[in-house]
């Protein structure tokens, strides 16, 4: 059953924007952040075209009473943050609230196919990009108990990054006391 999330654009003041406060979207802005170019933002965008940015990535947010917190867009949202003053007004999507599992689902996938778009070129960039996403998929699991698709799972995202598998090696056997003592 598709769900139907209402959205109505809005300009907003950028200092009435706030990062999320639930704890699942705190871990997928963070690890959005992790994932992002090393590059500052200054370096790629003005902000004289922050207002196409802007349109062109959205940043949705939801209310919380007096001010709005961001439920995703968050490299967009922290783009705006670097490069605009916070009195500026920026366009955003605003989310009727819904239940917190879909705000993080979205979140979630965003992340991923953003990831996956922009699959980094080198290995060891995939590597990274991999582990932080598998680390924050078991954390959703764990923490939050956000049972992802299998398609999102662990095995998965090792395939759809290009992972090879690290060589295993056989576990090593722990000797007892017992026959540390009767070897010397």
């Amino acid at each position: 059953m598709p769900i139907a999330i209402k959205e109505e654009t809005l300009n907003l003041p950028l200092s009435k924007v706030q990062s999320p406060a639930l704890d699942a979207l705190i871990d997928i802005e963070q690890t959005s952040l992790a994932l992002s170019s090393r590059q500052p933002v200054y370096a790629w965008l003005d902000a004289s075209d922050m207002g196409w940015f802007l349109r062109y990535n959205p940043v949705m947010v939801i209310q919380v009473s007096r001010h709005f917190e961001v439920v995703a867009g968050f490299r967009t949202y922290h783009a705006a943050i670097s490069i605009l003053d916070p009195d500026e007004q920026i366009t955003v999507q605003r989310i009727r609230k819904v239940e917190d599992i879909i705000l993080v689902k979205g979140a979630f996938y965003e992340l991923v196919s953003q990831s996956l778009m922009h699959t980094p070129t080198s290995s060891s960039e995939g590597v990274e990009a991999y582990d932080q996403l598998r680390k924050l998929s078991l954390r959703l699991r764990k923490q939050h108990g956000l049972k992802l698709p299998e398609k999102f799972s662990a095995k998965s995202l090792k395939s759809l990054f290009g992972v090879k598998s690290k060589e295993m090696r056989p576990a090593r056997k722990r000797k007892s006391e017992l026959t540390r003592l009767m070897e010397e």
